[in-house]
């Protein structure tokens, strides 16, 4: 049996192998076998085109449902969608397909931030993505909240506003605010290099605003009206640093009553004794009944005597206007609108002189300018604009026909528009009256609406109408007269000139044409013509004919002002370019009307700013005896020519005869000095010049415009042929001239200081010719120092008591405490503190200048006109150091003390420093 199985099993496999090598003995007919070098043809209806690999001769497909690697899943951010990367389930196959699904989280930010305090972006705050795995940041610049707080980092806005007042109100129209804007506590200096400092101010009729002469950034707010009710204007300050803007808002209140109200309502010259236009007593009369009857009237005051409507005719502020005057004050209109005077009323009662009250008054003139004739009635409007008519003037009309009549009604004959009632209803010819009844129509409350045509351009729209009532007896009358309504354009802004050198300046036809296309729009008129409408007060208008040869000069005024009609043209009479003003003083306002032939196109101002004549001869005197420098003053200055208030700056020429010192080294000829820094200047003679020496110079207002030019002469006398004379022994503690000290040198930085202390007797040395520069200041010598500096003169004592009469002086005012003890020296802070409380100057406890001192006293002589305490620079940069802890040494208060005295003189003087 074993064998038998083995031969079947022989067999078998013998079979086996020949069916394997028999040729296609079991090939499928419909697929060829390739040979060894042919190329295996892809399968049919492959898709591939959204797998990425290299395998292409199958069909790729992925997985059925998601296993834990195949896909890839990749979560969403704030920037990318969610991803599943699926890989081919054929064998040995890279390719693989992406699918995303949904949308980016997008990204969202962090509430809060972080500040910026180094680089680039210093003064900003950066935010994060709050999305997870999401690092992205950006950079922002602060918002503020109420607080003055960043809302997203929290800082505090660095920008500030200092007002003088804590309430932030105007109460009275003497009262005034002063805002200092301040950054990082410091009060802000303007011509800092990358920075621009500006004030959002807005327009107001309540609050005027004045920044001085612009340089330190202060902002002085004033009443312009007073108001019953309260009024408020916000104002922005503005500073841009290093390209970082940083704002800071204030809110101003203005709230002034007056116990007195007196109105008037004019359109030519006015006497206050008349009744005005409207109203049924004149002003005099108001002002008398507005006096309680158990008090009588001395005499009134007026705060201000003129405004941009209209002015007080000789009358001026200082005047004490008694109750017999008062008809006699005359007001001269200038343009339409209101003139509002403030005045004090002086009142006693009759049964005590003594017992005087003070009343405060607001007079208000309100000029309606009716200077157009083209009608019996006219009013004014601007282009397209509805325009209100009244029944006062079509009673002044009724008046001039039957003086002390009444008017009843008024009815009309429209073209041009259509007239409406307080409805909007359309008038037509039914009857408009002065005092309507029930189902009657109100003259005061009817308007004229001008039609499309006459609402494109400037032009009169002219009705007729016809009026009735009765005449004085009380019998039925009427009248018939035309209204003329003058659309004009709206105004353009004022033309302006400031007169020159010589106190003149000619009037341009190109600026009134200039006006013209600033409010109308198309080409100039050939025929536009300018009437002026009133003349200056603190100059004259002049009129020569160019188009004739050896034209006089005619004087404009104003019983002649409103008959010429100059043309902007630039041939034949009455050019605009042959008027000329001349003013040294003071700014006129005038108004004016330009015509298009007889057709009023819109009306104007011209203002003119007077300037005389520069002075030529401002002359300052010096003395220099002995060789010793001769120290410049502001008021030196100011009081040889009042011209000189008004320099922000002065350049000096070389001497011929000696130096021009800055600070005791640097050259001073050929730079711009402020007037306030003079103190700062010296002049040197040369060793052996004795005669007189000229300093050449030339000052210049903040808009670099020259307002004075002269000289200073120094007469030099005893000059030695060497810079310095050696001092002797003979004259210990009692030198007489810096040059006797035998340890100042001649270019000692102190000295010209030491020379005018000297020279006033206010140092004479430690003796034996010793001025002892780098000693220590005691108490009593400071005492001395300052009060001599401030004009105040006590006894010297002997012995260690010497200066018990100052200390005593000083005591008994205030500025010291008894406990002080003369002989021990004084520290910087202690000198600070006196400085002040003599001069009077308040102490100032922020913003302090120094890096190393918030002395409050130390701090306000800093910021003085001339600077009192200026510190020391800091080695490692930043604020300058004042330094309390170091001794303050002898030389040093030699500058100390000449700039006490000079602040003590420049707020004694009449003449103010700073064009003040």
């Amino acid at each position: 049996m074993k064998s038998l199985k083995r031969r079947l099993l022989s067999l078998f496999l013998a079979m086996v192998m020949v069916l394997s090598l028999a040729p296609g003995a079991l090939a499928v007919d419909e697929v060829q076998q390739p040979g060894d070098n042919e190329q295996k043809p892809p399968q049919e209806n492959i898709d591939n085109s959204k797998w990425s690999g290299t395998s292409t001769d199958h069909q790729h497909e992925k997985p059925e449902s998601d296993t834990t690697d195949n896909p890839t899943v990749t979560e969403a951010t704030c920037t990318e969608a969610k991803k599943k990367v699926y890989k081919c389930t054929e064998k040995n196959c890279d390719a693989t397909l992406t699918e995303t699904e949904g949308d980016p989280k997008g990204r969202t930010w962090a509430e809060t931030g972080t500040e910026i305090t180094t680089g680039n972006d210093k003064g900003k705050h950066k935010v994060t993505c709050t999305v997870q795995g999401c690092n992205g940041e950006k950079v922002e610049g602060h918002d503020w909240n109420t607080n003055d707080k960043c809302k997203v980092c929290n800082v505090e806005n660095p920008l500030t506003i200092t007002s003088s007042s804590t309430s932030n109100k105007l109460t009275s129209m003497d009262s005034s605010i002063t805002l200092i804007p301040c950054f990082d506590g410091q009060a802000i200096n303007i011509n800092t290099v990358d920075s621009e400092f500006t004030w959002k101010l807005p327009s107001s009729q309540y609050f005027g605003f004045n920044d001085g002469d612009g340089e330190d950034g202060k902002l002085y707010v004033t009443p312009l009206a007073s108001s019953k009710d309260s009024r408020s204007c916000t104002i922005t300050a503005e500073y841009k640093v290093n390209d970082i803007t940083y704002k800071k808002s204030i809110t101003l209140y203005l709230q002034i009553s007056a116990e007195i109200d007196l109105t008037a309502s004019v359109s030519t010259d006015y006497y206050f004794s008349e009744v005005s236009d409207k109203g049924s007593y004149s002003v005099e009369d108001q002002l008398l009944r507005a006096i309680p009857s158990n008090y009588y009237l001395d005499y009134i005051q007026f705060s201000n005597v003129t405004t941009d409507y209209g002015d007080l005719d000789g009358v001026s502020k200082r005047d004490k206007i008694e109750e017999d005057e008062i008809g006699d004050i005359l007001f001269v209109p200038k343009k339409k609108g209101d003139a509002v005077f403030y005045f004090t009323a002086y009142t006693y009662k009759s049964s005590s002189s003594s017992s005087r009250i003070e009343r405060e008054g607001i007079l208000t003139i309100t000029v309606t300018d009716a200077s157009d004739s083209s009608g019996d009635v006219v009013f004014y409007g601007d282009v397209g604009e509805d325009v209100s008519l009244d029944s006062g003037s079509f009673e002044d009309f009724w008046d001039d026909e039957y003086p002390n009549g009444e008017l009843e009604y008024v009815t009309f004959s429209v073209s041009g528009g259509t007239l409406r009632d307080a409805d909007g209803k359309t008038v037509g010819s039914k009857k408009c009256y002065v005092r309507a009844g029930r189902n009657e129509i109100e003259l005061d409350e009817v308007y004229f609406e001008p039609n499309s045509t006459n609402k494109k351009t400037a032009k009169t729209v002219s009705f007729s109408f016809t009026a009735y009532g009765e005449n004085k007896s009380g019998t039925n009358r009427e009248a018939s007269g035309r209204v003329s309504i003058v659309y004009t354009a709206e105004s353009p802004d004022d033309i302006t000139y400031t007169s020159g050198s010589n106190g003149t300046v000619s009037l341009k036809a190109s600026d009134f044409t200039a006006a013209y296309k600033e409010v109308i729009s198309g080409s100039v008129p050939s025929n536009l013509t300018i009437v002026f409408q009133s003349v200056p007060r603190n100059g004259t208008l002049t009129y020569n004919d160019s188009s004739k040869k050896n034209a006089k000069d005619v004087k404009l005024t104003s019983s002649n002002i409103k008959k010429y009609s100059f043309t902007t043209k630039s041939s034949g009479s009455n050019q605009l370019n042959d008027v000329v003003y001349s003013g040294t003083s003071g700014t006129d306002t005038i108004d004016y009307i330009a015509y298009s032939g007889s057709t009023i196109k819109f009306k104007g101002s011209v203002v003119f700013n007077g300037k005389g004549a520069i002075p030529q001869d401002v002359v300052v005197y010096y003395a220099s005896t002995a060789g010793q420098p001769a120290r410049f003053s502001q008021n030196d200055f100011t009081t040889a020519n009042s011209a000189m208030s008004k320099a922000a700056k002065i350049r000096f020429v070389t001497p011929a005869n000696g130096t021009l010192y800055l600070n005791g080294s640097t050259s001073a000829a050929g730079i711009d000095i402020a007037p306030a820094l003079l103190y700062s200047v010296t002049y040197q003679p040369k060793a052996g010049f004795n005669g007189t020496d000229k300093v050449v110079f030339a000052a210049y207002d903040a808009s670099n415009n020259l307002v004075a030019n002269g000289s200073v002469n120094i007469t030099v006398a005893g000059n030695p042929t060497t810079s310095t004379t050696p001092g002797g022994t003979t004259n210990p503690g009692g030198v007489t001239d810096v040059s006797q000290f035998t340890d100042v040198s001649g270019n000692a930085w102190y000295r010209a200081n030491l020379a005018t202390l000297v020279s006033k007797g206010v140092i004479s040395g430690r003796g034996d010719g010793k001025f002892d520069p780098k000693g220590t200041v005691t108490y009593g010598e400071a005492l001395k120092m300052v009060l001599e500096s401030c004009g105040y003169t006590a006894a010297v004592g002997t012995g260690s008591q010497w200066a018990i009469n100052y200390k005593n002086l000083a005591v008994s005012k205030g500025w010291i405490s008894s406990s002080v003890d003369l002989n021990a020296a004084i520290s910087r802070n202690a000198t600070a503190e006196l400085a002040a409380k003599v001069l009077g100057v308040a102490p100032v406890t922020s913003g302090s200048p120094f890096g190393d001192e918030a002395n409050a006293y130390a701090v306000a002589l800093y910021y003085t006109t001339p600077q009192i305490f200026v510190g020391t620079t800091n080695p490692n940069g930043g604020k300058p150091l004042f330094e309390n802890n170091k001794p303050l040494l002898r030389e040093q208060v030699c500058a100390v003390i000449c700039r006490v005295s000079d602040y003590h003189t420049q707020h004694t003087t009449n003449v103010m420093p700073d064009g003040v």
